[in-house]
């Protein structure tokens, strides 16, 4: 479903990126999606945060319906590709709001490029959770293309945006630069006013596998210690896409924040 026109951007000779472009404001919202989802993500907020901020979401590369190649999936990248973004629409007075991988990526772009973004809402975000290597060879192993492929569409649609041209190797790209480019020990360096927003029955984050022994509030709380001044919100009965199953709590959190962090 495409709920809104699609707009693109060139950034070089190699990226084109596929964004809405929604809402009259000085404030601007810019949202980025998680690992094998799109825009889509975004399609039950827009239609009520657009009525207090524009609102902007991409579909990064490789993803929806921006650039289909293949590349790094590195969180830099995913950064400089943001930056560059916010650069060619002169996007000002900026909130980043990530989900999942997305929030790693709006993560790592704060650290990156922090004169950019004036506040960060991130939603059920990765980088968070802390693998050793020894657990990161287990994901490898066991997350490859082979095994996210045979995920039914059953499957896909309870943790994800439906996308039937699904880029397996930049998924895979993608899970491993969260892996290798963690952001967790450079949290406390994030200055901006940060939102924290997890479900507390969250079956991707804390790790269903490898750290079975904690809950999505225990993650979230490391992340709530390490950024300065950062306020945490738990929603009861809600799982990882908090945006998509929670949508006017989520809705109404958001707004809540923005202007009391905007106007106080």
């Amino acid at each position: 479903m495409n709920q809104f026109p699609f707009n693109t951007v060139d950034l070089d000779d190699k990226i084109s990126i596929a964004y809405w472009d929604e809402g009259k404001s000085e404030e601007t919202l810019l949202f980025i999606h998680g690992l094998t989802s799109n825009i889509q993500a975004w399609s039950k907020n827009l239609p009520i945060l657009k009525k207090h901020f524009r609102c902007v979401a991409i579909d990064l590369p490789g993803y929806g319906k921006s650039v289909p190649g293949i590349h790094s999936g590195k969180m830099d990248f995913y950064a400089e590709v943001i930056s560059e973004f916010i650069q060619a629409l002169k996007l000002s007075n900026l909130t980043i709001v990530g989900h999942s991988m997305g929030g790693q990526i709006a993560m790592a772009t704060a650290l990156l490029y922090p004169k950019l973004i004036k506040i960060l809402v991130l939603v059920a975000p990765a980088g968070l959770e802390s693998f050793t290597k020894k657990e990161i060879n287990w994901i490898k192993k066991n997350y490859t293309e082979a095994a996210i492929a045979s995920l039914t569409e059953d499957q896909i649609r309870l943790n994800f945006t439906n996308d039937q041209d699904r880029n397996y190797k930049v998924i895979i790209r993608s899970l491993h630069g969260m892996l290798y480019q963690p952001v967790f020990e450079r949290l406390n360096e994030i200055k901006c006013p940060t939102l924290i927003i997890f479900g507390n029955n969250d079956y991707l984050i804390p790790h269903p596998i490898l750290h079975k022994d904690k809950t999505p509030e225990e993650i979230a709380k490391l992340g709530v210690k390490k950024i300065p001044g950062a306020k945490l919100v738990l929603f009861d009965n809600c799982g990882h896409f908090v945006q998509f199953e929670k949508p006017d709590e989520f809705n109404k959190t958001v707004i809540e924040f923005l202007i009391k962090g905007i106007f106080e």
